[in-house]
């Protein structure tokens, strides 16, 4: 007997998802603004939010413990049923992103083709493994669901990313601007601010990341020195706070981050600032996927973990989504449990 619930069970996601993104509003209007010549990166971040939420209201739908072997997503079903729909959203999301900056491009007049950033397989792969993981699927349907939207955001970050450092080695000088929206954590809170691309430019910038339903925006400005600087993707002119601002800003956030006691591991972000971000391996990744699953952690809190013979030292963005800063060789001293 065939007991493979994928390929059926596709089938109904794919035509959903279709109908949701047909029938989707604010997806029709930015398709409209973008026929007018209109959109800018602050549309495109809404439809990658709103391809996000339309995928995640289909699975939640589709998919529950009930119709699943031992009621888990294992990683036979998770790979062939959430890779080609994860694919989809980067497909649609990177052609607006490349049409959105074409069209910026132009009005900029500047005659340079839009670059569309690569997909990224690593994302997707690390999503399946986080779902097909778990115990049983509700254990962590909420928060992987909620990646999912987190991915398709990210998609706009990498064209942002990818795009200013074109034009940065084309001669010209962009700023990246990060912006907050409505409520939102102490560790956005202090990432918020302009920024030389020169200056954050490196691989996985924290500039560029965002942790689960973070809305934050991060546009470019190719910057002209005075105290104002021009949003190229909304033409908005919005205030360039100066140095005193900026340090006061971080004293504040400082004194939260360090009266914040309710993690006994959890340290001063600040103490850090000055470490780029290194590259954290696949082994890694899982030891704190296993040490942190049960735990709810406040996106933003910087952590440390003793694994095998090294003390690691990274900001925990949402679970199998961690920035690691710096990792010391332990000796013989004494280890964190």
């Amino acid at each position: 007997m065939n007991n493979d619930i994928v390929p059926s069970l596709l089938e109904a996601i794919q035509k959903q998802f279709d109908e949701e993104i047909k029938s989707n509003e604010t997806i029709k209007t930015i398709l409209k603004k973008q026929k007018q010549g209109a959109v800018d990166y602050t549309d495109s971040l809404s439809f990658a939010k709103e391809l996000g939420v339309s995928l995640k209201k289909v699975l939640q739908k589709n998919i529950n413990e009930d119709m699943l072997p031992d009621g888990r997503m294992y990683y036979n079903i998770a790979q062939r049923l959430l890779k080609p729909m994860i694919k989809q959203n980067y497909d649609l999301v990177s052609k607006q992103c490349e049409v959105t900056q074409n069209l910026l491009n132009k009005k900029a007049n500047l005659s340079l083709k839009a670059i569309v950033s690569e997909y990224d397989e690593e994302k997707t792969v690390s999503i399946i493994d986080y779902i097909s993981n778990a115990d049983k699927y509700s254990q962590r349907e909420k928060s992987f669901l909620a990646a999912l939207e987190t991915n398709a955001k990210s998609i706009v970050d990498d064209s942002v990313r990818i795009n200013a450092d074109f034009h940065y080695n084309a001669g010209l000088r962009p700023k990246i601007i990060r912006t907050t929206v409505g409520k939102t954590c102490k560790w956005c809170q202090s990432m918020a601010g302009v920024y030389d691309y020169s200056k954050v430019n490196n691989t996985g910038n924290d500039v560029f990341r965002r942790h689960a339903n973070c809305d934050c925006t991060v546009v470019y400005d190719p910057g002209n020195g005075s105290k104002t600087v021009q949003n190229v993707w909304d033409k908005k002119v919005e205030y360039k706070p100066n140095q005193e601002e900026v340090a006061k800003r971080i004293q504040k956030i400082n004194a939260a981050l360090m009266n914040e006691n309710r993690l006994k591991y959890k340290l001063n972000l600040q103490l850090f600032a000055k470490y780029k971000s290194l590259r954290l391996d696949a082994h890694t990744r899982s030891e704190l996927n296993t040490w942190l699953k049960h735990d709810e952690i406040e996106p933003g809190t910087l952590m440390l973990k003793d694994i095998g013979d090294y003390r690691y030292y990274f900001v925990y963005n949402d679970f199998d989504s961690y920035t690691l800063y710096k990792k010391i060789k332990i000796r013989g001293k004494v280890r964190s449990k």
